[in-house]
């Protein structure tokens, strides 16, 4: 499937951009009527495999119709089916959120404290509560697959997205699933078991939590130095996995842990091990974060952004009156257009930032662009042309 040009209507949507081009699905940041932004994944069904569908529809479809309210999971917000350039799609809709993934974070910044760590892995625990008592196995809980959404006020918010691979999980007992499922899975994140026989159960999701917890914690995958590659076939790397974990046993991964993390170490291990349910691994940590002094005290969605997460002009220092004017002659007009021509509030032209090289103008510009919530373009003047009267590049 080709990708979606920018203006292509879908539904009551408009693609603004592609996010993300896969063999079957792409991902879009679309606009509605109203000119608000939203996630849009769009299912080529021609391409998708027979086992990550049910009937003519996705599976992910039919996860998301499982789900209640809950903070840490994103929300159907709408699904259509549709044909764009004869080819049949089905798109799901859901809240666009802003911020980083978890695999960005860490590569950006490192390891994360102890109290950061805890508090992901306690919001992942209760996602996946969420999930199960509805019936519902994610199966694909990875660093790309969370996303730490920024808040106007500096916090951030865990969301576990993507539930393309979910499946139904086995309230009583294991259940085995066709092995073309499980090719794409991520080897370092998913249980020993699954591996090695295809068989969902309760302890899956818990494993990866325990697994993510360990790359919060050391800023590496567990076992990162089992030899697989992407290019093997799944069983060979499935294979090769499950005899790595048994010459490398999870104790010795967890070794350099225990002196520094010691009840995380020892969380981790029971929930590798699938000695515990997610209800006594939430309550686990709940009390280890209060054991663990003044950085484990930060709550959920109440803990100051390290400054790479944070959006628009909350990740502006200073500059109040600057930002203050912007906000009434600028960004207030804008999110309100039937007030603005009520008041005859009229726009400036253009804003013209000065400054030495290095003083923050771009980035200035770029946190106005995060501010409205649009996409912006750096173009420099050496790509100019007479063909292109606008300098400016915003969108």
């Amino acid at each position: 499937m080709n990708e979606l040009k920018q203006g292509t209507e879908i539904g009551d949507y408009v693609v603004l951009y592609s996010m993300t081009n896969k063999e079957y699905t792409q991902t879009y940041c679309v606009a509605d009527k109203n000119n608000f932004q939203f996630f849009m994944k769009v299912y080529d069904m021609r391409h998708t495999p027979d086992f990550l569908c049910n009937g003519k529809d996705p599976l992910e479809l039919w996860a998301y119709s499982r789900l209640g309210l809950c903070d840490y999971l994103p929300r159907l917000q709408h699904y259509g089916r549709t044909t764009v350039n004869r080819t049949e799609i089905v798109y799901l809709v859901t809240k666009y959120f802003r911020g980083k993934l978890l695999s960005q974070y860490i590569e950006e910044n490192g390891p994360m404290t102890q109290g950061e760590a805890q508090s992901v892995a306690l919001s992942l625990v209760k996602a996946v509560k969420h999930l199960n008592h509805r019936g519902v196995c994610h199966l694909d809980i990875t660093p790309q697959n969370i996303l730490l959404e920024s808040n106007s006020d500096g916090s951030f918010t865990p969301k576990l997205i993507d539930l393309e691979y979910a499946c139904e999980w086995p309230q009583n007992g294991e259940r085995t699933h066709k092995v073309q499922r499980f090719e794409k899975i991520n080897p370092y994140y998913s249980h020993t078991e699954l591996l090695a026989k295809q068989k969902v159960s309760d302890s899956d999701d818990l494993f990866s939590i325990g697994a993510i917890l360990y790359t919060m914690l050391t800023g590496k995958r567990p076992w990162a130095d089992c030899p697989i590659t992407s290019d093997m076939p799944a069983a060979a790397r499935h294979l090769n996995m499950v005899n790595w974990r048994k010459d490398h046993p999870l104790e010795s991964l967890l070794e350099p842990l225990d002196s520094v993390h010691p009840p995380l170490a020892r969380a981790m291990e029971l929930t590798m091990n699938g000695y515990v349910k997610a209800e006594e691994l939430e309550s686990l940590l709940q009390v280890t974060m209060g054991e663990e002094g003044q950085d484990s005290h930060v709550g959920l969605g109440q803990k100051t952004l390290h400054p790479s997460l944070m959006t628009g002009f909350a990740a502006i220092a200073g500059l109040d009156e600057v930002k203050q004017s912007i906000a009434q002659h600028i960004i207030w007009p804008l999110k309100h257009p039937e007030k603005a021509q009520e008041y005859r509030l009229t726009l400036p032209n253009g804003i013209l930032l000065y400054g030495p090289p290095g003083c923050g103008k771009s980035y200035f510009a770029s946190k106005l662009a995060e501010e409205l919530k649009w996409k912006m373009e750096f173009v420099s003047t050496s790509s100019l042309a007479v063909t292109r009267p606008n300098p400016i590049g915003f969108r």
